[in-house]
């Protein structure tokens, strides 16, 4: 069911970005040597498998591959 699919790293690696099977996105802190969790994604109408994340240069913005389940 769930499980990790796909994981990214800001360039300034204080920030991690993480998506599962289940549409589920995470922004974990790493500066602070734990997985504290920033925010949390969920899919609003369609359930949505995450492949790949990657983060746009060194911008704020994420990227977002997958497809609807």
């Amino acid at each position: 069911t769930g499980g990790v699919r796909a994981l990214a790293v800001s360039a300034d690696r204080r920030r991690a970005v993480t998506g599962d099977y289940n549409g589920r996105i995470l922004l974990l802190d790493l500066e602070r040597g734990n997985e504290r969790i920033l925010e949390t994604l969920e899919p609003v109408h369609e359930q949505l498998s995450v492949w790949s994340l990657a983060w746009i240069g060194d911008s704020p913005r994420i990227a977002i591959g997958g497809v609807f389940a």
